[in-house]
């Protein structure tokens, strides 16, 4: 990730568009208050919070952009998640994700302006599976810093930047590799944490939304407009995101410090006492950024793992027989659409995926008659009771353990203190 410091685009205020993983949003630029990103935006449409983590076209834009940059966009998103060890082959030129210490490439959020390389330019191209000899295509177009062409293959990529972790005039050596796999990791590492915490404020975005029972039964995660169906399919929505919530907050106060659980503390406490819901949720919110930006990257590592290690058990309980529930009970018309729609969505990119997988299930949702609405809705609801009452024995004996736990270094504590004589 590049360092977020210098002159910004963007003013307090301004209106642009930001990437959302549903697409381009307008939002608003706010007050920042994480150093660790270019820009703090509220969602217009949503009314969320989100953050950018870079100040560059990719994330956040004045205007909505053309088809083919929108594409070309894309294409580097891809090649990021390939070459920064996520899904996809090995064809991609580069992340699109800024430098290391001092600044770096994603800080020329426009790729206008004099290049290194010219047009027909023998250069060498990072791609996932290592560097390869390549030709400079175009250096005109200011969604990417270069269109390339690699000599072996004759596979056309891009250079989301200028700059040597992407392209270069000659091969790196051993020194100046380590250093960019350093750089590599160290940008893995940042945006791992840059979407865990936007995947925790729209959690908390989503619960505000369910709580005050908002919008219609579709907006609210439902797959059809009213009735028994749509009644237990938000209450699914609804609780897999209070369990993930509360599964990333046990999580994190099992590896804070001390003083990041009472700043937490406080701020649940004050928010507790806040008539006004959205003044209270913006407390609570500031002070997790607080603490966010002092977790080293060994706790939210750990955070993570433990978070997601909970969330399999409760997808396991819960959320796997409620959607076998609903499976179960399609006919083969409905089934073979939405085995379609999720051959498409699995090979797909993360940031397309879900959009894709829930028109799906509207679409089923269209196609179910009220007589597959009953029986689903009753298979729910026999499976969300038998998961709560399940749920909430075992909060009562954890809470039994703890209880018991305290008295006993209670007693430990008392019985050293008789024993120094106090």
């Amino acid at each position: 990730m590049p360092q977020n410091t210098g002159p910004k685009r963007f003013s307090e205020g301004s209106e642009v568009f930001a990437r959302l993983q549903s697409g381009w949003e307008k939002a608003i630029i706010l007050p920042l208050d994480n150093p660790g990103a270019a820009y703090k935006m509220e969602v217009i449409s949503s009314g969320d919070m989100i953050y950018s983590p870079a100040d560059y076209d990719l994330f956040v834009r004045e205007a909505l952009p053309s088809a083919e940059e929108e594409q070309v966009m894309q294409g580097q998103i891809q090649q990021m998640q390939q070459q920064m060890g996520g899904k996809g082959g090995g064809k991609g030129c580069g992340q699109g994700h800024g430098h290391g210490p001092g600044g770096g490439p994603m800080g020329q959020h426009a790729n206008t302006g004099p290049k290194r390389f010219k047009t027909g330019d023998i250069v060498f191209a990072r791609l996932a599976a290592g560097w390869e000899e390549a030709s400079v295509l175009e250096n005109d177009n200011p969604a990417t810093a270069y269109r390339i062409q690699v000599t072996s293959s004759g596979d056309v990529v891009y250079a989301p930047a200028d700059a040597d972790l992407y392209v270069r005039a000659t091969m790196p050596n051993a020194a100046d590799e380590k250093e960019m796999q350093e750089q590599i990791v160290q940008m893995k590492q940042q945006m791992q944490q840059m979407q865990q915490m936007q995947g925790h404020q729209a959690q908390q975005a989503a619960m505000q939304r369910l709580d005050s029972n908002e919008g219609s039964m579709i907006e609210r995660g439902a797959t059809v407009p009213d009735g028994p169906l749509a009644m237990e399919q938000v209450f699914l929505v609804k609780m897999i995101t209070e369990h993930r919530s509360h599964a990333m907050d046990a999580a994190a106060k099992s590896v804070m410090n001390k003083m990041q659980v009472k700043t937490l503390a406080k701020a649940f406490d004050k928010a507790k006492q806040c008539d006004d819901k959205g003044r209270a949720m913006n407390i609570i919110q500031k002070a997790q950024n607080e603490v966010q930006s002092q977790l080293s990257n060994d706790q939210k590592m750990k955070i993570s793992k433990r978070a997601q290690e909970k969330m399999e058990v409760v997808n396991e309980q819960i959320l796997a027989p409620q959607e076998e529930a609903w499976l179960s009970n399609l006919n083969e018309e409905q089934r073979k659409v939405w085995d379609d729609t999720r051959k498409v969505a699995d090979n797909a990119e993360p940031q397309v995926r879900m959009q894709l997988i829930r028109r799906g299930q509207l679409k089923v949702g269209k196609m179910l008659s009220e007589e597959q609405q009953a029986t689903m809705a009753a298979g729910m609801k026999l499976i969300r009771e038998n998961f709560m009452s399940g749920f909430l024995k075992s909060e009562v004996d954890q809470a039994e353990k703890d209880a018991a736990e305290d008295e006993d270094a209670a007693a430990q504590m008392m019985e050293q203190m008789m024993n120094m004589g106090c």
